[in-house]
């Protein structure tokens, strides 16, 4: 006891102190309404159900796996293929189409096991924060401790799941850590990853059709051109030659006219009109 603390003083600190709890007491909310029994049954319980969400996100995360390696080995065939029918280009459609309803059902399952889980997490802390400030709880050292590592651990590890499916459905390739079920630390590293590569093939996806359109209007330049000289070639030397007169010429080009000839007019299509002089 400090010495220079009074009775009063010593009174004074301990309503400040039960104020301090009653206001973290308070931030339990519903929790701070239930008996002690009941805060532990519910911090419990939420713990089971945790556990119970991430094996049966566990579960169907390993039946979409095995179906995804035998849709990536039936892909790469296809691939190979030169020169596929169109029988075979029908039942690899088929094939994908099957892939995508399949990961959209995991997406969906493995989604709402996580939404599930954070709730979860939710009435845990809040169960936590009742047991610290409500009940002044003497083993706090295993409550966090244990739900930072079920309760947390495992609704990342759901989220790895989730950011799995994703990579699934957009037919991005997966990093080369492990994404589902991983650790906080690889889920991070997978939803940057997934950020990184849609950034990537959209800008690859960009240049390809700037370079297609580049491409086109060269082609489309390239015909113009070609158009352009062999209507010229033809009618650089179109002649008229009527009967007992002269010799017209309709000059299209722009090379210097012919030996023996004059200007005398241009067509509506600005064609020269020359003449041939005869000696």
């Amino acid at each position: 006891m400090p010495w220079n603390k009074t009775m009063e003083g010593l009174l004074d600190d301990a309503k400040e102190k039960a104020a301090c709890d009653q206001r973290a007491c308070n931030k339990a909310t519903i929790m701070a309404r239930l008996t002690r029994g009941e805060t532990e049954a519910v911090f419990w319980s939420m713990a089971v159900a945790i556990i119970m969400a991430a094996g049966y996100a566990g579960v169907i995360y390993s039946l979409e796996e095995k179906e995804y390696r035998l849709y990536k080995g039936e892909a790469e065939i296809f691939k190979r293929k030169r020169n596929p029918t169109a029988k075979e280009k029908e039942i690899f459609e088929k094939k994908r189409e099957e892939h995508k309803r399949s990961v959209h059902w995991c997406l969906i399952n493995t989604g709402l096991c996580l939404v599930f889980a954070i709730a979860c997490n939710v009435f845990q802390v809040l169960a936590i924060i009742s047991l610290q400030h409500c009940w002044h709880e003497d083993l706090l050292g295993l409550y966090w401790p244990l739900w930072t590592l079920l309760g947390l651990g495992s609704t990342i590890a759901m989220l790895g799941v989730v950011i799995n499916q994703i990579y699934g459905l957009l037919e991005h390739e997966l990093p080369c850590f492990s994404v589902g079920m991983g650790t906080p630390v690889l889920v991070v590293c997978a939803i940057i990853h997934l950020i990184w590569s849609m950034a990537t093939k959209k800008i690859n996806e960009r240049r390809s059709e700037r370079s297609d359109r580049d491409a086109e209007e060269g082609r489309v330049l390239a015909s113009a051109g070609s158009q352009e000289s062999n209507h010229s070639a033809a009618f650089e030397a179109t002649t008229l030659s009527l009967e007992d007169g002269p010799i017209l010429q309709i000059w299209h080009s722009k090379k210097p006219h012919p030996p023996n000839t004059t200007v005398v007019g241009e067509t509506s299509a600005g064609a020269t009109l020359l003449v041939h002089v005869t000696r």
